[in-house]
């Protein structure tokens, strides 16, 4: 029986004929009231009926502005709610895109970096020097000594064989590419081997440069058109963020020689913002003395 009257209650229907045959009740038991009780001779029953359903209708009409105001600020809520949901969750979902997808190739490319020398010169750069990313600040940045220094290193055979214990410590799939590419050809002369080798090694190089670049590209797409949350990543991924940044600084800023024609904008932004954020907590940290980390947006029951 309990059972039936809440879903009776929960019906809509059932309700409004509830409230609309209670108002009618009291709009009859209202004139009534006023026209015998206080004996209103001189105002007809029909006319104080009238004047009833006015004021009850008013009062029907104020309430229901009320908890239509009402419904639209819970709807409102809940819609802002449920986008924070959805960013924060797709903010998870892009961490475990950029393990997979960007931080793997990170300790191979730190690797080679650092034992052919590149390290070296790319670690005289200070991220608060990062802003444009482009051929000019490039060119401000490192001296040509440096720029040619980098250029040769990545032409050297020394190169070449720190790409190939790289290849072989983090299992990079080198070996791949090169029998793909010996089976496609039927090479004859040793050095013509050794030749195809040396370009087939440096294009992989390259391509995995390219590869973490563009995968860079779309994770920080989804956080600079707030589709995901960065806030949820940040303390988790901002160190790992700026070390790539660093490494392939360089190889960003080198293509775009165009102001009004970059690549990689997504991934500067996301870089400046974070920067920003990290000059920010460490002013924070000074002037209180603590550790304040930023753990990001957190859903809460409310």
């Amino acid at each position: 029986m309990i059972d039936r009257m809440v879903k009776f209650f929960k019906s809509r229907k059932p309700v409004a004929t509830l409230i609309i045959i209670f108002s009618i009740i009291c709009e009859v038991a209202f004139s009534i009231i006023y026209h015998f009780v206080f004996r209103t001779d001189n105002i007809h029953y029909i006319e104080t009926l009238y004047y009833s359903s006015q004021i009850i209708s008013s009062i029907f009409v104020v309430s229901g502005v009320v908890i239509a105001v009402w419904q639209y600020y819970l709807s409102a809520r809940s819609n802002r709610t449920n986008l924070e949901i959805i960013q924060v969750q797709r903010a998870i979902d892009l961490s475990e895109y950029y393990k997979d997808n960007i931080l793997q190739y990170a300790p191979a490319i730190e690797y080679i970096f650092r034992e052919t020398g590149i390290l070296d010169i790319l670690n005289n750069l200070k991220l608060e020097q990062l802003n444009d990313f482009d051929k000019f600040e490039l060119n401000e940045l490192f001296t040509k000594k440096q720029v040619k220094q980098l250029k040769s290193i990545q032409d050297s055979d020394q190169f070449i064989q720190t790409v190939i214990k790289a290849n072989a410590i983090y299992n990079l799939d080198l070996e791949y590419q090169i029998k793909k590419r010996k089976s496609d050809k039927d090479s004859n002369a040793s050095l013509a081997v050794s030749i195809e080798q040396k370009t087939i090694i440096v294009t992989f190089m390259s391509n995995i440069i390219t590869t973490v670049l563009n995968n860079m590209e779309y994770f920080a797409l989804h956080f600079s058109h707030k589709t995901a949350d960065e806030s949820v990543v940040y303390q988790s991924l901002h160190q790992s963020y700026f070390r790539l940044i660093s490494y392939l600084y360089y190889y960003i800023a080198k293509q775009n020689d165009n102001p009004s024609d970059k690549y990689y904008t997504n991934t500067i932004e996301l870089f400046i913002k974070w920067r920003d954020e990290k000059h920010q907590q460490k002013e924070i940290r000074s002037e209180n003395s603590k550790s304040i980390p930023r753990n990001g947006t957190v859903i809460e029951n409310k």
